[in-house]
């Protein structure tokens, strides 16, 4: 397939990923560094500046600056956010969908799987959709699948998610994510599995962002193991409708299950994504990115080319 990268063996995804994944932590720990370096160089006014200006007829009292001080970095949700006012650009989006927009979201996934020195690729095509509600601090959707490559099926497996805003500042964001997997194939276990998480941000400038939080914990029925996940992020956001973002896993923690294991930062096991996205206005997003899994089972490299819609209602 020509969309898939070539990987004669396990051994160059591993490589590559890691190093991949190495720059990305040398990103976190530059932006971290910056951004700190940024605050302490601060400029102070001094005592006399301050004077002058109060002297100068600054009829300001306290309460008005408390109140604008808190406005500056309070809640940015003090109204409730609508589609006519949902951001452009990706950073400055809050972690749910506003009230009463409906989101409709397709992927294509080109799948290539190494496994036991022979290779087989595939190509799905997921989609779904999610709805803002409760004045946009809860949001409900579905997703499944159709695979389109080597068969042509609709996927038997239905994932439900849901997630709400617990704080939505200028700062920084979070809100809880909790997701259920079902699966209908003919003698599989109904329940398929679920993850819970969140959907945190932490904004370290207009351009940058630490994000993480998602699939905290996850449990697959199958396998009966349930996992600890330390799942970070990186945003950055060139323009209001270019942006970027990449992902990994520093740790995963095994909790229970026979084939359970724990993985740390750098391990062969740990998966990265990178993406980019372009956001024409606040409705539409389309994206392109690259996905490697690399396991004790086989390493994996996927393609993903997306799209999203967003309707008030």
């Amino acid at each position: 397939m020509l969309f898939l990268l070539p990987c004669s063996h396990a051994g160059k995804g591993a490589v590559l990923s890691r190093l991949l994944r190495l720059v990305l932590c040398s990103f976190f720990a530059l932006a971290i560094i910056g951004t700190a370096h940024a605050h302490a160089e601060d400029p102070v006014p001094d005592d006399d500046s301050s004077e002058e200006t109060s002297s100068d007829g600054d009829t300001s009292t306290d309460d008005d600056k408390s109140t604008d001080a808190d406005t500056a970095d309070g809640d940015s949700a003090g109204a409730p956010m609508t589609l006519a006012n949902y951001p452009n650009a990706r950073i400055k989006r809050p972690r749910v969908l506003p009230h009463m927009t409906l989101q409709l979201d397709a992927e294509l996934n080109f799948t290539r799987l190494d496994l036991a020195g022979s290779s087989t690729s595939f190509t799905v095509l997921n989609f779904g959709g999610a709805i803002g509600l409760m004045q946009g601090k809860l949001e409900v959707g579905m997703r499944t699948g159709l695979v389109l490559d080597p068969d042509t099926d609709l996927s038997k497996v239905i994932r439900m998610f849901g997630a709400y805003s617990f704080i939505e500042k200028d700062k920084y964001a979070l809100a809880g994510e909790a997701a259920l997997s079902f699966d209908f194939n003919e003698g599989a276990d109904t329940f398929d599995g679920f993850s819970l998480g969140g959907r945190g941000i932490y904004r370290l400038n207009d351009k940058m962002a630490l994000l993480g939080g998602n699939d905290f914990l996850t449990y697959s029925a199958g396998s009966e193991n349930l996992n600890a996940n330390l799942n970070i992020g990186f945003l950055y956001q060139f323009t209001d409708e270019w942006s970027a973002e990449a992902h990994t896993q520093l740790a995963s923690l095994g909790l229970s299950g026979d084939t359970n294991d724990t993985t740390v930062i750098l391990a062969d096991r740990t998966p990265l994504q990178v993406m980019g996205y372009w956001s024409q206005t606040n409705k539409l997003d389309a994206w392109l990115g690259l996905r490697f899994d690399l396991n004790g089972i086989g390493d994996s490299q996927t393609i993903l080319v997306g799209i999203n819609y967003r309707f008030g209602l």
